[in-house]
């Protein structure tokens, strides 16, 4: 063993400030098994952008409500929340997933006024958004959709970084 010789192959450095930095980047989504820090992560992310002067929103779709706790927010929805001293010249923008509303909204913005009305009373619409297998997934990919329009739109956001729930397989989100 005295003639082996070690060879030392040192992985390329991640530079997260020059990530965060470039204007290409437009979606971040941090995805893992459940306890391996996303939320924390999310969280770092969008503070960090913020701070080199990004306009960020971040959406958890997790129904565990951390992202407020991390953000020292107490309440998220499915209304953008500003998120106060950030320290830099970006904004940052914290919300929860609401299923169901979003669910609502699709609704709403592809049917008249009466028949949105009407589909929202309806009892079969009320279980179905609410339990049907997928929905979560779904219209979480709806809201990131909904939040990617409005900043092509009016240039609200420039980042947007999302939280998903604990997940073995990724593939359920994306």
């Amino acid at each position: 063993m005295s003639g082996e010789q070690r060879v030392t192959i040192e992985a390329p450095v991640l530079d997260i400030d020059a990530l965060l930095g470039d204007p290409e980047i437009r979606i971040i989504v941090c995805t893992g098994a459940g306890g391996v820090g996303k939320t924390t992560t999310a969280a770092a992310l969008a503070f960090r952008a913020a701070e080199q002067g990004r306009r960020v929103c971040v959406l958890t779709i997790d129904p565990a409500r951390r992202l407020a706790q991390a953000m020292g927010l107490t309440h998220l929805d499915n209304t953008p929340r500003e998120v106060a001293e950030i320290g830099g010249s970006g904004t940052l923008h914290a919300m929860m997933l609401d299923m169901k509303r979003t669910f609502d909204e699709v609704v709403e913005a592809h049917s008249d006024p009466e028949r949105a009305q009407a589909i929202l009373a309806n009892p079969f619409y009320q279980a179905l958004s609410s339990s049907f297998a997928g929905t979560q997934e779904y219209m979480a990919m709806e809201k990131l959709g909904q939040l990617r329009a409005a900043a092509d739109l009016d240039g609200t956001w420039d980042l947007i970084v999302v939280d998903t729930p604990p997940s073995r397989n990724a593939l359920d989100f994306l």
